[in-house]
């Protein structure tokens, strides 16, 4: 096997006249978009699992009718915090999918964006810079939501399931077997 190394020098497309600050804003728009995408993944994936361990609890429940209300209703209330979540991130059935008139779902839009961005040699247009810093601040939003779902809702639910003594379920630490 032989191998060689040869100097590559990577020029832009001559017939498009771009900047070099201009040509780095777009990329950096391009990157902070890839990130909001990769952050959109996690928060829907995160709720989905979310989901899938309080259908679990809930089975749970539903063979041990001596836990008291306030663990149902804060089951509840997690349900709740979990679709509106979901609802913002990919939309719903009443709104079409739309989290505004016009807008699609928040998952949808920042690949959207990036789409459409990537997809251009012109720079991002005013509207759509106004679109990508308004959907890091929804995105945000998002994650804060899906944070203070875990670290306070989870986590009071599952306080609560040990003091009802209820047994193992989903996302709780295995306790030992008692002598």
């Amino acid at each position: 096997e032989h191998e060689r190394a040869r100097r590559v020098q990577i020029q832009g497309d001559p017939a498009v006249e771009i900047s070099t600050a201009d040509r780095t804003s777009q990329h950096d728009t391009l990157l902070s978009l890839h990130e909001m995408i990769e952050v959109s993944h996690a928060v829907v994936t995160t709720a989905r699992q979310l989901e899938r361990q309080i259908e679990q609890v809930r089975a749970t429940l539903a063979i041990h009718p001596e836990v008291p209300e306030p663990v149902r209703a804060q089951l509840t209330d997690i349900e709740g915090k979990l679709q509106a979540i979901l609802d913002e991130m990919l939309g719903n059935d009443t709104n079409a999918g739309a989290t505004q008139p016009g807008a699609p779902p928040l998952d949808s839009q920042v690949r959207q964006l990036y789409s459409a961005i990537g997809g251009s040699t012109a720079l991002p247009t005013a509207e759509q810079m106004q679109l990508t810093e308004r959907s890091y601040e929804l995105l945000a939003e998002q994650v804060d939501a899906i944070g203070e779902v875990l670290d306070e809702d989870v986590a009071e639910l599952q306080r609560q399931l040990d003091r009802a003594g209820v047994p193992w379920t989903p996302g709780r630490l295995v306790a030992p077997p008692r002598r």
